[in-house]
């Protein structure tokens, strides 16, 4: 059942449920208001099946990278799962506006961060 408010305290990171390859993972995602995916996963994070395609990315230096993408699903703390596409690109996981923007996205102050549906 899903909750109807995530909060977290670990400002700026939310708790994060996510399916990749038919693999659960949880985890907590860098909340990145400048990424405009859905989901990105550090670079050489296992996943057990081919890409679903290819993407080229503007990274923030400029740059372009042609990066690959899978699909799955994620769900930010206990809120209703979503369908996603998942980067392989970076360091840490990070969450971007394609998630985010689904919900209420209350950032308190660098304090907390609060979701709401």
């Amino acid at each position: 059942m899903a909750v109807g408010r995530v909060e977290s305290t670990n400002f700026p990171y939310l708790p994060l449920c996510f399916t990749l390859g038919g693999t659960s993972h949880e985890a907590e995602g860098l909340v990145d208001t400048g990424f405009e995916g859905h989901l990105a996963v550090p670079e050489g994070w296992p996943v057990s099946e081919e890409p679903y395609g290819y993407q080229t990315v503007g990274l923030a230096d400029g740059s372009e990278r042609r990066i690959p993408y899978y699909r799955g699903v994620a769900a930010i703390g206990g809120l209703e799962e979503f369908e996603c596409l998942v980067l392989v690109l970076g360091d840490e996981i990070v969450l971007g506006r394609f998630a985010t923007d689904r919900y209420l996205l209350i950032l308190d102050h660098g304090r907390r961060i609060l979701v709401e549906p």
